[in-house]
């Protein structure tokens, strides 16, 4: 858009600046979103689902990241806040996410110049709602705690144990008394 208006574009850094749209915080987050009718069926993954979506990351991703085996790409899962996770259980889609996300780690977690990491598990900041501006969008203070994790290697993916990871987020998402957000009993 910057380009096609003959603007100039901005940098990295000043792309879309959260910290200037408002204060984050739970009231923030919980009036930006309603829930829809539950689903009536679990929303399954299917072939036709993973087919499309390692085309793209082979396209978009894998393409880049075999061209320049030199290079070392940090590839992360952000920590989606527990109203997204609402939403897709509202929607039964838990299963099908984290099969998202499953698939994605399958494809990229074999290269040697690819350290991936997964932040659906950091608990502590997807269920603090007072670090987000909306279902997705954290602050500013998470962008720094999720370099320092990763500049620790923690939260790190690995062939070994990304599928305890997948698991924990499956229970975790699957039990999570959604209900107290709305200040209901569960």
């Amino acid at each position: 858009m910057y380009t096609a208006s003959g603007r100039e574009t901005t940098s990295f850094d000043d792309y879309v600046p959260w910290d200037a749209q408002g204060e984050p915080g739970r009231d923030t987050v919980l009036a930006s979103y309603t829930l829809g009718e539950p689903a009536a069926e679990q929303k399954i993954f299917t072939e036709q689902d993973r087919s499309l979506m390692v085309d793209n990351i082979r396209e978009n991703i894998l393409e880049l990241t075999q061209a320049h085996p030199e290079t070392e790409f940090y590839y992360f899962f952000p920590p989606l806040s527990i109203c997204y996770w609402d939403e897709m259980h509202n929607d039964k889609s838990v299963d099908w996410a984290l099969e998202v996300v499953q698939t994605a780690i399958e494809e990229l977690i074999e290269y040697d110049n690819v350290k991936l990491y997964g932040f659906d598990t950091a608990f502590d900041i997807v269920c603090n709602l007072d670090m987000y501006r909306d279902q997705i969008h954290f602050d500013a203070p998470v962008c720094s705690q999720l370099l320092e994790y990763m500049a620790a290697d923690e939260y790190r993916l690995t062939p070994d144990n990304y599928l305890d990871y997948i698991e924990q987020a499956r229970e975790f998402y699957s039990s999570y008394d959604y209900a107290s957000l709305h200040g209901q009993e569960g």
